[in-house]
């Protein structure tokens, strides 16, 4: 199993694929050639005719600000490598130094022409699924995090600090912004209007509501409008699981460490699938797909934070706490 810094990815919305990759591989040009002071991309297939609208280009530009970027919209040549392809020249004194051509496969991930791996996929876990997870952990006496801190190298808990520290200035940035939405559907932010709008006679359960849809909603509104985001697991779902763990952590005093526990139990949890309410997770995985692993991935953070162990099935107790503490996302005030 690879690192999971690859589940949780730092970037721009509002798309993995056509942000986030693009993003990625120029600031990987810009490593390999750190004295260019140009950058010329010439863009093919959906990247070249939805790039506009996804915000490619701005994704791009802002990655390498302030070297200058010059861009190509090629909707004409097919390359049949992948329909997400890119090529990057670096500039020096006006004369290209170097080429790359790049794959934007998805979640994030670039590769490079030719080569049949993503960059930086290495395996680094022995274990290939929850069950032999669970049982390494049940032989060694150790917990998931202390699990994952035994194979990531000395710099993941601070990569974990920082995934929490975007997600919480993404709600924060989402709500303090109002106005309209980029792309031309005239889409007006909600998340400030809906943090503020109280009522004298407004119950608990609809102040909960109302908070954490409007945290789903801030963090929501940045990816659309080509904001820092962290995929949870997709640009799409990204509002979910920020939302949700930034109320329980208000409500209920949790520090940011058992904040970063309990993601970690997600991201190692999925090799075990809808272990906890699968008829809720499965429900709405098929009417609103990345929606509903997002909220599915709460439920197995939600688990670790109050204190499930790695091994454990959900009694009737600790689905009773879970219950009593998760919150109700109505999916028409998200999705």
């Amino acid at each position: 199993m690879q690192s999971l810094r690859e589940l949780y990815k730092i970037g721009r919305g509002p798309s993995s694929s056509h942000t986030m990759g693009p993003e990625r591989a120029v600031k990987v040009m810009q490593e390999r050639y750190p004295t260019a002071d140009a950058f010329r991309v010439t863009l093919y297939g959906s990247l070249a005719k939805t790039g506009k609208g996804h915000g490619t280009d701005r994704a791009i530009v802002e990655a390498v600000a302030p070297v200058d970027v010059e861009f190509v919209f090629d909707t004409e040549t097919v390359c049949r490598e992948h329909p997400n392809t890119m090529d990057i020249f670096a500039v020096v004194n006006g004369e290209e130094s170097g080429k790359t051509r790049y794959l934007s496969v998805g979640g994030g991930e670039i590769r490079i022409a030719g080569e049949s791996t993503s960059l930086n996929e290495q395996e680094i876990y022995e274990q290939s699924n929850f069950t032999q997870i669970a049982e390494y952990c049940k032989s060694h006496n150790i917990r998931l995090s202390e699990y994952v801190y035994r194979h990531e190298d000395e710099d993941f808990k601070h990569f974990l600090s920082e995934v929490w520290k975007t997600m919480c200035g993404a709600i924060s940035q989402g709500l303090s912004c109002n106005g309209t939405l980029p792309g031309g559907l005239n889409v007006e932010r909600k998340a400030q209007k809906l943090y503020n709008q109280r009522h004298i006679d407004e119950s608990p359960q609809t102040r909960e509501n109302r908070i954490v849809c409007a945290y789903a909603f801030a963090v929501s509104e940045q990816n659309a409008d080509c904001g820092k985001i962290v995929t949870a697991p997709t640009c799409g779902a990204c509002g979910v699981l920020p939302a949700v763990l930034k109320y329980m952590q208000e409500k209920n005093g949790f520090s940011d460490d058992k904040i970063i526990e309990g993601k970690l139990r997600i991201e190692i949890h999925r090799g075990r699938g809808f272990a906890f309410f699968p008829e809720r997770a499965q429900l709405f995985i098929a009417e609103y797909q990345q929606l509903g692993i997002g909220i599915e991935n709460f439920f197995q953070g939600i688990v670790n934070i109050i204190g499930a162990a790695a091994t454990d099935d959900l009694s009737a107790e600790v689905r009773g706490r879970i219950e009593n503490q998760m919150l109700f996302i109505k999916l028409d005030h998200v999705s």
